[in-house]
């Protein structure tokens, strides 16, 4: 680099950059921009899963007694219920809705924790089953099939001695809040 000599101003030259598919920043700037792009849809994917769990939520009351309620209203919730899961916090529980009153048939597959069945019609506790425990080391043949003595719409799966605490009983009413 030499200045001008007449004009006073000093030339300056770029060593010219080339980006490039060969380029390693060209390579590390496309890594680093597909990784952000991966984050933000994993964000947005668990975001929607909490929102629609939280959607999916509803308060129950029996009595004076209050229970946050997962909806399972699809034969998909249905049939995958509390499986699988590890515990259920206290006056927390499942409400199966189903669309007109019949018998169905609840079990305790790959279940991990004992629970209460509350069988319930037009918002009326129609049956209640207690205590009904977890499979044997998971063996399908000690699975024992659970029903109301009445046809119902909804079932109520609590934990394991819930219905004796809260004094839950046949005729008590449901109301159920968003």
């Amino acid at each position: 680099m030499q200045p001008a000599a007449s004009s006073g101003n000093i030339e300056v030259k770029f060593k010219s950059c080339i980006i490039s598919p060969g380029n390693t920043m060209f390579k590390r700037n496309y890594i680093i921009f597909g990784l952000i792009i991966l984050l933000f849809i994993v964000v947005i994917l668990i975001s929607f899963r909490n929102n629609q769990t939280l959607n999916n939520q509803k308060i129950i009351k029996i009595g004076t007694n209050e229970y946050t309620v997962e909806i399972a209203d699809t034969e998909v919730l249905r049939s995958q219920g509390l499986s699988g899961r590890t515990s259920m916090a206290k006056n927390q529980g499942m409400l199966f809705v189903f669309t007109q009153p019949s018998y169905q048939y609840f079990w305790m597959k790959e279940m991990n924790f004992p629970l209460d069945f509350v069988w319930i019609n037009d918002n009326i506790v129609v049956d209640i089953t207690q205590n009904v425990l977890i499979p044997i080391n998971g063996d399908l043949n000690s699975l024992t099939s659970f029903t109301a003595k009445s046809p119902f719409d909804k079932v109520l799966e609590l934990n394991a001695g819930t219905i004796s605490s809260d004094n839950i009983k046949i005729g008590d009413i449901i109301k159920l809040y968003n």
